[in-house]
């Protein structure tokens, strides 16, 4: 199988990764219009009693959802993984033998890292105060930028593998499908990281608006100014 089939391969793991984050924003969608307080509010909704705002106990739930979809999509993304490099492992050689390798590898880590997410989502308190509320939203939004941060860092490195392995006799097949790996799984990570960092950062804007919150953007997270 030769660079064409490493080409073929990709393509097949982007669509499914554009399948997984579709799908993460059309839960995200019908959650949100499932919510009592889902809809926009005006500048006249805004002098409503304060019995229509959406408990903080809602909010929270909403934070938790948004968690636990993104965990699901990250799993599932690492399951595919297995099941299609696991498969073609038994079918490639050279670089593209590695290729599948190193995604059954970095997708242990993946599926660690999902279900240690998803549980402790599952933990996460809901009855939390305001300050609190927000300082979870905001806490969840830095992560998710760090992690945007190191995808930034696999993919460069999946480039120096990929340029190293292009200079070297010696373990080139290795180096090359190393690095096309890594730059497969950084970019998607990329992408899952900045998608669910918005989904995020729209409830988190959604809830200010309710609150009257002053929210801006700072750097490693928000700033956040109570408006009452």
């Amino acid at each position: 199988m030769g660079p064409e089939g490493t080409l073929t391969h990709t393509r097949a793991f982007f669509s499914l990764s554009l399948l997984l984050l579709v799908f993460l924003g059309g839960v995200y969608t019908t959650s949100a219009q499932e919510e009592p307080g889902g809809q926009v509010k005006s500048s006249n909704a805004q002098s409503k009693a304060a019995d229509q705002i959406p408990s903080l106990e809602e909010w929270n739930r909403q934070r938790v959802n948004i968690q636990k979809n993104g965990m699901y999509v990250l799993g599932s993304w690492a399951l595919g993984n297995f099941a299609v490099s696991g498969y073609c492992m038994t079918k490639s050689r050279d670089r593209n033998f590695y290729f599948h390798q190193m995604n059954v590898f970095w997708n242990v880590v993946n599926l660690g890292i999902a279900g240690i997410g998803y549980a402790g989502a599952l933990q996460s308190p809901l009855g939390l105060g305001l300050e609190r509320t927000v300082e979870e939203y905001r806490s969840f939004g830095r992560i998710l930028g760090i992690n945007a941060a190191l995808d930034v860092g696999y993919v460069m490195t999946g480039l120096f593998l990929k340029s190293r392995g292009k200079k070297s006799d010696s373990h080139s097949e290795r180096l090359i499908g190393y690095g096309n790996s890594l730059v497969l799984q950084g970019s998607f990570l990329f992408v899952f990281d900045v998608t669910l960092a918005y989904i995020n950062r729209y409830a988190l804007a959604k809830m200010g608006e309710a609150y009257s919150l002053e929210i801006s953007a700072v750097p490693w997270g928000l700033r956040v100014r109570f408006g009452w």
